[in-house]
């Protein structure tokens, strides 16, 4: 009861919880000192006790309260306490529904509608906010109508999916999903294929149960790998038997990217080792797979293959590490992934070491082979004395453009098709013309081009409409010449493309002025970009430099404007975008945090020359 009266937030709470589980009694007269508490959450807190006692509190005091407090949350549960109370006159009601507050016009529907009394004049009230032309009036609505699941209002919740604004259809997706019907789902999956609302859309189909299964399952069969990822992550957060089968059918999917974010979901959550299918099996195919792709390090076609196939050899480790979490002792196969994640790649076998009495001798010679210093072949004749001893050899190239983006990032397939040679069956280029990815058509068009061989208009107007001003290739080429993205691997990059928006700038125009939110980072292409403080200009960019890439990490105001100081070709990162990406793929987590830390360090020196100096 002292702490009641502590400016302490903390101690306030800790006691209105106590008192409200133990000693409910002795709240009733603390009430009123305690809705004029100076934190906002206090207040909040003891609106909640309230309404869940059911306890009658007076309506007057509660519009007072309405009306003068900041918290819109606050106003709100004020005017839904008031309206709940069976005794509360139509004239009060009409007070806090036509009041100039939208909070606190949700209020009263809200609480009206739960203690069933004036039902014409809330119902009314909720009309006129769905049917109004302005925005906050249909936030409103739509907020009203998923607490209280109220039925009737599917045409507007379908129509808000279409909203003009970010936030009404973002808050139609969350109505959508608690209150699913066939045409909201159709209208959701329809969303998955807009990057401003893709993950929001797959999380509303997942949350929205069987009716959502049908968008789900047509999601899952176009493979689109950023979709498949929202898929897992939401499954894992999900957590419930539906979503587990959900990731168990991911397993089992031919495309290994999709393999890739079902195992690091499944090996988060530790799903019952009952309910999973055997996984000695996907474990063998990434075996027989390594082999292969020991066999194309083999043959030294190019050093850019090379560098392409040791990064699907790293995929598969981990792929492998994750199948050994589900089927033995988790957290010390965790802790040796982890050991070789950070090792030196002449110190990676000594991580493996602890796994030796805990999985099989075989898998265990293989693994280690795989991962100790030695040339391709001699860690492809260990694999063919333990793991792999009645696979056969395949040439690289056939390999790679047989199986495609199925298996192999847009990058290998890119790196395989150049250097596809003269007389390489033309059929199989052909195959790739009409690809999906932009990046895999280009290339397959320029091999195309290069052998001369003939290439239908119609294939070369699609890739005309596809790529915009620069070329997906020419895109990845631009982030690998940064400084942020020189140490990430180009399989890597060539997945930042698709969220990449080209900016045309005119000369004086300006980007963004000192003070304004940042939530994207630039690339130049081409053209000249100045930063000022004020009057004084603080540094020039041109072609390949990046600013602004801050904002990648935390959504600040800008330190600094920028202004173009010559025609200006940009590439713009968004942030919630590279998020999700650097989920997917740590190796661009890393090149951010490697050039923020390059520049501290650069800041450092220059503040130790001026003190010197000084």
């Amino acid at each position: 009861l002292e702490k009641l009266g502590s400016n302490i937030p903390s101690d306030v709470l800790f006691s209105l919880s106590w008192l409200a589980t133990h000693r409910p009694n002795l709240l009733a007269e603390q009430y009123d000192a305690l809705l004029h508490h100076p934190s906002e959450t206090v207040r909040r807190q003891t609106l909640l006790t309230i309404a869940d006692s059911g306890e009658a509190y007076d309506p007057i005091a509660l519009y007072r309260l309405a009306q003068r407090d900041e918290s819109p949350a606050n106003r709100k549960l004020c005017s839904q306490i008031a309206c709940q109370q069976n005794d509360l006159a139509e004239s009060q009601v009409l007070a806090f529904l036509n009041s100039d507050d939208l909070s606190t016009v949700q209020g009263g529907i809200i609480g009206c509608k739960k203690s069933g009394r004036f039902t014409s004049l809330t119902n009314a009230t909720l009309r006129y906010l769905s049917e109004s032309e302005f925005e906050k009036d249909q936030l409103a609505a739509l907020d009203s109508i998923q607490e209280l699941g109220e039925a009737g209002y599917q045409s507007f919740i379908v129509q808000s999916l279409s909203g003009s604004s970010f936030a009404i259809t973002e808050k139609a997706i969350a109505v959508a999903a608690s209150q699913p019907t066939p045409e909201s789902c159709q209208k959701m999956l329809q969303l998955t294929s807009d990057r401003t609302y893709d993950k929001q859309a797959i999380m509303g189909l997942l949350l929205a149960g069987a009716l959502g299964d049908s968008g789900i399952q047509q999601t899952i069969e176009e493979g689109k790998p950023h979709l498949i990822h929202f898929i897992a992550i939401g499954c894992e957060r999900f957590r419930t038997p539906r979503t587990l089968g959900l990731l168990i059918q991911l397993l089992g999917s031919e495309r290994l990217r999709t393999r890739t974010a079902a195992l690091r979901s499944l090996s988060r959550i530790d799903p019952p080792r009952d309910q999973m299918a055997d996984l000695s099996d996907y474990l063998q195919q990434e075996f027989n797979y390594l082999y292969q792709l020991l066999g194309g390090l083999a043959e030294n076609i190019s050093p850019s293959l090379n560098a392409s196939l040791d990064f699907e050899i790293d995929d598969s480790i981990r792929r492998i590490f994750f199948l050994l979490m589900l089927t033995h002792d988790a957290p010390m196969v965790e802790n040796a992934m982890l050991n070789i994640e950070h090792s030196s790649r002449e110190k990676r076998a000594n991580a493996v070491e602890i796994l030796d009495n805990i999985i099989p001798r075989n898998e265990y010679l293989a693994l280690h082979a795989l991962l100790e210093e030695g040339t391709p072949a001699e860690k492809r004749a260990v694999f063919e004395k333990t793991v792999c001893r009645q696979q056969q050899s395949i040439p690289i190239l056939d390999y790679i453009l047989a199986q495609g983006t199925t298996k192999f990032s847009e990058w290998s397939v890119v790196q395989a098709l150049a250097a596809v040679p003269n007389d390489y069956d033309q059929t199989t280029l052909v195959h790739y013309y009409d690809h999906a990815d932009p990046l895999v058509r280009e290339s397959a068009l320029q091999k195309g081009i290069e052998l001369n061989l003939t290439i239908s208009q119609e294939n070369m107007s699609h890739e005309k409409i596809s790529v915009g001003v620069v070329s997906p290739l020419e895109k990845v080429m631009v982030l690998k010449r940064s400084p942020l993205f020189e140490n990430t691997p180009e399989n890597v990059l060539s997945a930042i493309v698709p969220i990449i928006t080209e900016h045309t700038c005119e000369l004086g125009e300006v980007l963004f002025e000192k003070g304004e939110l940042g939530t994207c980072m630039y690339v130049i292409y081409s053209g000249t970009v100045e930063i000022f403080d004020g009057k004084t200009k603080l540094a020039q960019f041109g072609a390949n430099d990046i600013f602004g890439e801050l904002a990648l990490l935390d959504a600040e105001t800008r330190s600094a404007s920028a202004v173009i100081a010559d025609p200006t070709l940009l590439f713009r990162i968004d942030q919630e975008d590279f998020y999700d990406l650097m989920e997917e793929r740590s190796e661009l987590l890393k090149s951010v945090l490697s050039i923020l830390c390059k520049r501290i360090r650069m800041q450092n020196d220059r503040l130790r020359r001026m003190e010197k100096a000084n």
